[in-house]
């Protein structure tokens, strides 16, 4: 008996998506991953028995593992590659104060200077380095990284911080219907997705007035009316020029290893703008977390 890591280097996200996908493909090897997640042993043709059944149920989450046991290069594509999150460590920052508990990140900023902020940048240019090859550009789509507007702006003064929202019961209704595996813990409930999008656009005001010009806004209704305006208007905000494959961005070959790879694989929709109005009658406890001033700032009607 092997300890998974010498079989297989699973990330988060694959972890939870074989520990979801296992529930439903196969209840005997998800057991097995339960006894495994409880002894920390795992039997070396267990891993590769529980991808394949897993793959052969979800054909579409083929391109969340790779067979080999090594990280796979992210293929470039227009010389712009999406990094993944696993190369993120604000954790470093943000490690309690060991005699009150309390957060050190953000206030440790104001306590380092200029060169830690020049190195850490260069860190993480060069961490990247391995997903992105010698692409000049690259996108880093966390869907937490508003938290870090800040820090990103003094490691990564030349970065391009683009805001994409969407109506807050679209976006909150999204989030909660989607199973994360780890991570985004806030949307398994109403009150908690309410609230966190309620933070979330307080925090992107306040990054609005400190760093004016910084932040572009895209409202994703507006995308999906009018795709090339909005991707002219991006393009522009980030001094590149404009290309056909912007807009037909579903022909792409490349892997997809986000939640929404199968959505990433068709022309823009509308069928899914007002799809929790659906679900409206079970979705008050969202409204109230949400509050008054959100709801009034983006109407329901």
């Amino acid at each position: 008996m092997k300890n998974v890591a010498d079989i297989y280097p699973l990330t988060p996200t694959q972890a939870g998506i074989l520990y979801h996908g296992l529930r439903s493909a196969d209840p005997e090897l998800y057991f097995e991953q339960v006894r495994f997640d409880l002894t920390g042993l795992l039997d070396p043709n267990f891993l590769r028995d529980a991808l394949d059944i897993v793959v052969q149920r979800h054909p579409m989450l083929r391109t969340q593992f790779l067979w080999e046991g090594v990280p796979e290069p992210v293929q470039v594509v227009r010389e712009t590659v999406t990094v993944p999150w696993e190369i993120h460590d604000w954790r470093s920052l943000g490690r309690s104060d060991e005699e009150d508990g309390t957060p050190r990140y953000p206030k440790v900023l104001t306590e380092l200077d200029e060169s830690y902020f020049r190195r850490f940048g260069e860190q993480f240019i060069e961490e990247t380095r391995a997903y992105r090859g010698d692409a000049p550009f690259f996108i880093d789509k966390i869907p937490n990284n508003f938290f870090h507007v800040g820090l990103i702006k003094l490691i990564l003064p030349n970065a391009k911080i683009i805001d994409a929202r969407r109506h807050p019961m679209g976006c909150c209704f999204s989030g909660f219907k989607q199973l994360f595996g780890e991570g985004q813990e806030f949307s398994y409930s109403l009150q908690d997705i309410g609230n966190y999008y309620r933070q979330y656009v307080r925090l992107m005001d306040h990054w609005d007035e400190v760093l004016p010009g910084f932040v572009l806004r895209v409202q994703y209704e507006d995308v999906v009316s009018d795709l090339e305006e909005q991707v002219r208007c991006i393009l522009e905000f980030c001094h590149l020029s404009f290309e056909q494959s912007c807009i037909e961005f579903h022909k792409t070959q490349r892997a997809i290893r986000t939640p929404s790879a199968e959505q990433v694989r068709q022309p823009i929709y509308t069928s899914g703008l007002d799809q929790w109005r659906n679900f409206e009658s079970w979705l008050a406890p969202l409204k109230e977390s949400l509050g008054p001033i959100i709801l009034e700032r983006y109407p329901l009607d």
